[in-house]
């Protein structure tokens, strides 16, 4: 009895972990989803290559994880690359998504 209570008691723990991650995970998305991007607001590709700059263009939750994930001395360039890249992935795949709806 005191295994199946143990055993129930860590599928708690563990599902209420992923719900904090989903819900974390949803927070940034809604914040990258309202991020104002054109080319015209876009930072440069000189800008972009200073990490300090590339981080200013990233949203506060996504900056936030990025700098819980990445630990330790000069995280700057990871953080700044990682970021870029997700917010590129999402409006790369929102960008798609729009071109096939339009599509129909």
């Amino acid at each position: 009895m005191f295994k199946f209570y143990n055993e129930q008691k860590m599928k708690d723990f563990k599902s209420e972990i992923l719900r904090i991650i989903n819900t974390a995970a949803k927070l940034i998305r809604n914040d990258i989803k309202s991020m104002n991007i054109s080319s015209e607001n876009y930072p440069s590709t000189e800008q972009m290559a200073d990490s300090g700059e590339a981080l200013k263009f990233l949203p506060d939750t996504l900056q936030e994880f990025l700098l819980v994930l990445f630990t330790g001395r000069n995280t700057e360039m990871k953080r700044a690359s990682v970021g870029q890249a997700i917010i590129k992935s999402y409006f790369s795949t929102f960008a798609v998504w729009l071109s096939f709806r339009n599509a129909s």
